[in-house]
Order: structure tokens, then sequence, then C-alpha cells
């Protein structure tokens, strides 16, 4: 009589994958950047880009971008966003504000930035201007979004 032989399932030991998955999570929660929870993001329509004069005692300050280019803050023409001058002149001004609107106890701060760009100003120059924000420690940011007067009559 022949003898049968069974071959016995494989197991797989599912502890040591639970283990490194645990390990991936919580290194990668420890590696994550929660800042983000200070920045505040709001759409909003404004007629002109050069509408408000901000103020560091009133809490903000006003970012233009023109489609041409330009760089105003507060109204005040910074200069074109092409040239190295214009930033260096934007940040210093950024830098000033920040510390005339004092800091919180995180030590970011306290003044707003509402930053306006008109249709078809250079997404570069957006990324520039948030950089500096970010240096200066504004990380209030309100973004609007400047709509030209021919296409009012489109959405409304």
């Amino acid at each position: 009589m022949a003898q049968k032989f069974s071959t016995p399932e494989p197991k797989m030991d599912m502890t040591p994958m639970i283990d490194v998955t645990f390990q991936l999570i919580i290194f990668l929660m420890l590696l994550a950047n929660f800042s983000i929870e200070n920045i505040t993001l709001e759409l909003a329509s404004m007629k002109t880009a050069e509408e408000d004069e901000g103020t560091a005692e009133g809490g903000w300050v006003a970012i233009s971008i023109t489609r041409n280019g330009d760089i105003f803050l507060n109204r005040t023409r910074m200069g074109p966003g092409n040239e190295e001058r214009t930033w260096r002149r934007f940040f210093g001004e950024l830098e000033e504000f920040a510390r005339q609107g004092g800091q919180d106890e995180k030590g970011l701060s306290r003044v707003r930035a509402k930053l306006r760009p008109d249709l078809g100003s250079k997404w570069c120059y957006l990324q520039m201007v948030q950089f500096c924000l970010s240096q200066a420690k504004i990380y209030r940011l309100q973004i609007t979004a400047n709509m030209p007067y021919e296409w009012e009559e489109d959405v409304n």
C-alpha cells in the first residue's frame, strides 16, 4: 500500500510586516510639518490691484502683482518682478512690517498679508512673494483674484 504524503500548507507570519508598517507610519508622522495650519486661504474678487492700503498697526499688508509684472506693497510700487533689487526692497519692507506688527507666542508675525495677483500675472512672482512672506515669518495669507472688468459681465 502506498503512503500518502501531504505537503504542509505554507504559513505566513504577518507580525513583521505589521511592525514595519507601524514604524513607517510613526516615521512619517514625525517628519510631517504641521505649520500649515497657520495659513489662511480665502479666495475673493477685487476690482483693482491697488485698492487697499494696509498697515502693520492694522495687522495686514496688501501685495499686488500686475499683469505686466509690477509688484506693489500697500500701493507703493516696488518695481518690476524680473529685477533682483525689486525683491530685495520688497523683502526689506516686509521685514519692517513684520517687526512693527509684533510676534505671537510661536514667534510668528501677527501681520496678515493679502495677495492680489492680476489675471495673467506670472506664477513665479506669486511663488517669490510667498517665499518672501515665509522668510519674514508672515504665514497668515489671503489670496484674492482680480477679475478684469470685461469678464464681470460674462459672470453676472
